[in-house]
């Protein structure tokens, strides 16, 4: 039994896990080459579950009649070890999930009704807030006018002194 991993050629140990393939080759193989999830492994390691080769697979050679369990996407992960109650216990798990969302509907409408109102109060809010600097634009234009106007009538009125004075 080769300690190599037969995709990479590393050493398999300790930091980098390996599962040995229980059909004709009898290769062994990094985890991470194969593209396992921890989790993966952690079936995989089982007692009663047996990991076959692509190649193993491919050629249909069967050296028992275990089950077995490839990786990755490619493949599946089977355990003779699921029973009945933790089926149940799934479907009972699942029937709770699927009433949460279903009393969560209500609540959801709701909360979209808040947000369509207050995105309609904040777009009025802009357009008043528009309205109000438009009106401020304005309204600093008729200063600077008045004040042009201010300063234009005392120079008509000292023009106005001076034409007295020299009048007299």
């Amino acid at each position: 039994m080769s300690q190599e991993c037969s995709i990479c050629e590393d050493k398999i140990g300790k930091k980098k896990h390996g599962l040995q393939c229980v059909g004709f080759c009898r290769l062994m193989y990094h985890a991470v080459c194969l593209k396992l999830s921890a989790d993966q492994l952690a079936v995989l390691k089982q007692p009663g579950v047996h990991w076959k080769c692509e190649q193993c697979r491919a050629r249909g050679a069967k050296k028992d009649n275990t089950e077995d369990a490839t990786p990755a996407s490619s493949t599946t992960i089977e355990n003779k070890n699921v029973n009945k109650d933790d089926y149940n216990t799934l479907v009972n798990i699942l029937r709770g999930v699927q009433d949460n969302l279903k009393s969560s509907r209500p609540e959801q409408t709701s909360l979209v009704s808040s947000v369509s109102f207050c995105t309609s109060k904040i777009e009025d809010f802009e357009r008043k807030l528009d309205s109000w600097k438009d009106y401020t634009k304005k309204t600093d234009i008729l200063i600077q006018e008045n004040i042009a106007m201010n300063s234009k009538l005392s120079t008509i009125e000292n023009k106005i002194t001076d034409v007295e004075q020299f009048s007299r």
